[in-house]
């Protein structure tokens, strides 16, 4: 395969893995690596005069290509150096795809010089010819619907926007950590009233989510008052602010704050006047608090 194709394969493959940082440059990198040993590819030519000698000791598509030369780099790149893993798994993405060419790949050498190849000779693909051109084509397009799969969230929120089941909304949001999130879906309230709706996530009580249903002001446990015939749960880029407290008095002086008690293991909409024990979080809410041992307050933005 040519350059292009084993770069756009391998931006398209980081799509779907969601990696970042080094990794993926490392990983993107790795895809062109092993056509080092061919002085007219583009790496070799960048690389030229040492892509010269490797072709002259070694030939194309034997050794550099090789499932024994970046097999123990990928097993110590996973143990000890994460960066060098996917080096390594980016050169063996770069090594399928060649198995798909006419030519094939001496995937045991130096050990063994047996070619090895996917499909019968006629169905595989001639490098830089009309076939690679439009399997570059297609997984461009891939790239595009992977790129737009992982604004929408990564695979896990689109498989869970596909089902719309409940059990996977539920794990989504769990993994969430301190993110604020949304849960949008059909809901089929406990008088058998059906709507649609985009409420914040509070938080959980055992296996319920407890949501905040803003328009009648309370929360709301699901399932037991709501049923999602459909659901998904959106995660923003903003956290929560959270606080410890132990029986304090909240005035709210804007916005909105929500106390689980650890005790009763229960969630509550924080009231003005209120004692509150446990943890608060809230966005963009100012507040002042107050206890009865020590006559003090402040203000949280």
């Amino acid at each position: 395969m040519i350059a292009p194709t084993h770069l756009v394969f391998g931006i398209t493959t980081e799509m779907l893995t969601q990696a970042s940082g080094i990794s993926v440059y490392l990983y993107v990198l790795g895809n062109i690596l092993p056509d080092i040993d061919a002085p007219q590819s583009f790496l070799g030519r960048i690389s030229y005069p040492f892509s010269k000698h490797l072709y002259e000791r070694f030939g194309h598509r034997k050794f550099v290509h090789s499932a024994l030369l970046w097999l123990p780099l990928l097993i110590l790149g996973k143990i000890y150096f994460e960066p060098l893993y996917y080096l390594a798994l980016g050169c063996f993405s770069h090594i399928f795809l060649d198995l798909f060419n006419k030519q094939g790949v001496q995937l045991l050498a130096p050990m063994s010089n047996k070619t090895f190849v996917i499909f019968q000779y006629a169905n595989r693909v001639k490098t830089a010819s009309k076939a690679e051109y439009i399997i570059i084509f297609f997984l461009m397009i891939f790239g595009c619907a992977a790129y737009e799969m992982n604004e929408q969230g990564g695979f896990r929120m689109t498989l869970s926007r596909l089902i719309g089941s409940y059990q996977l909304a539920y794990d989504r949001y769990m993994d969430s950590g301190d993110k604020i999130c949304y849960i949008n879906g059909m809901v089929r309230s406990v008088n058998g009233e059906t709507f649609y709706t985009r409420s914040k996530v509070v938080g959980v009580e055992g296996k319920y989510l407890v949501i905040y249903d803003e328009s009648n002001n309370k929360l709301v446990r699901v399932p037991i008052e709501w049923k999602f015939i459909y659901c998904y749960i959106e995660k923003t880029k903003r956290s929560w602010n959270n606080l410890k407290l132990e029986d304090v008095y909240i005035t709210m002086q804007s916005g909105i704050a929500f106390n689980y008690d650890p005790k009763k293991k229960k969630w509550k909409i924080v009231e003005s006047g209120s004692d509150v024990t446990g943890f608060v979080n809230y966005e963009d809410s100012k507040m002042i608090f107050s206890n009865s041992s020590s006559d003090y307050s402040s203000i949280f933005d």
